[in-house]
């Protein structure tokens, strides 16, 4: 019976942490779609960020999903 009931305590912190995660990316993925920018080059609409938005104009391009995980991942919103 402790067995059990171990389980089932191990399963809600899971759920809850996973609640946690998703209401933290709900929170971040508008901000990080702000700092997304487009341009059409060659008749393709291309998605990029500025990695050093002052500096020597580096940028990184990619779809629009792997740029906010890239922008959350490496905290570049909060």
């Amino acid at each position: 019976m402790a067995y059990r009931n171990t389980l089932e305590n191990l399963e809600a912190r899971h759920h809850a942490a996973d609640d946690r995660y998703l209401a933290k990316l709900d929170r971040l993925e508008p901000k990080a779609e702000e700092l997304i920018g487009t341009l059409c080059r060659d008749g393709e609409t291309v998605c990029y960020i500025n990695l050093q938005p002052m500096r020597s104009g580096r940028t990184k391009e990619g779809s629009r999903g792997e740029l906010v995980d890239y922008l959350i991942r490496n905290k570049y919103v909060r």
